[in-house]
C-alpha cells in the first residue's frame, strides 16, 4: 500500500478537504504551518530566557492585539479558499496559484483592519517607515520644480 496514500487520507479528514487530488499541492503551506507552530513554541521561551518574561507590561497588550489580528488574518484567508476554488480551475498551477494569491491578499487586507480597529502602534510605524521608503518626496512631473521630474536634480 502506498504510504502517501494513508497520509492524504490523514490530512484529508482533518482538515475536511475536498477537491485536492494530490498531496504535494498541501505540503509547502503544511510546513509553513508546521514551522509556525514550532516558532510560537520557540519564541515565549527565546525572550523568556533573554529578558526574563515574554509579557511585560504594555507589551503584553500589544502582543494580544497582534495575534488577535493574526488569527483574524489567517481565518479570513482560510474562508476565502473555498469560494475562490468555486470560481477557479485547481486543476492548473495558475488556478492554485491565483487562489493563494488572493486569498493572502484577502487576509493581509482583514489584518490591517483589524490592526486599525485595536489601534495597534505596529501598524503606525510599518505604514510611517513604507511611505518614507517607496512614496516620493516630491511630484513628478510638477512644474513647481523646474524639471520634468522632481526626482532629478
Amino acid at each position: 500500500k502506498d504510504p502517501q496514500s494513508d497520509m492524504f487520507i490523514l490530512f484529508s479528514r482533518v482538515l475536511n478537504l475536498e477537491g485536492f487530488s494530490q498531496l504535494s499541492v498541501l505540503a509547502l503551506p503544511a510546513a509553513f504551518s508546521i514551522s509556525t507552530i514550532v516558532q510560537i513554541i520557540l519564541l515565549p521561551a527565546a525572550f523568556w530566557i533573554l529578558y526574563g518574561s515574554f509579557f511585560r507590561g504594555d507589551d503584553a497588550t500589544g502582543i494580544v492585539k497582534i495575534f488577535l489580528a493574526a488569527l483574524a488574518c489567517g481565518g479570513a484567508a482560510f474562508a476565502a479558499l473555498r469560494p475562490l476554488a468555486a470560481v477557479l480551475n485547481l486543476g492548473h498551477f495558475y488556478g492554485i496559484f491565483l487562489q493563494g494569491l488572493f486569498a493572502g491578499l484577502f487576509g493581509g487586507l482583514i489584518y490591517i483592519l483589524a490592526a486599525r480597529l485595536l489601534k495597534i502602534s505596529e501598524l503606525n510605524i510599518f505604514v510611517a517607515s513604507f511611505k518614507k521608503q517607496f512614496m516620493p518626496k516630491t511630484i513628478p512631473f510638477s512644474s513647481e520644480n523646474g524639471t520634468t521630474s522632481g526626482h532629478i536634480k
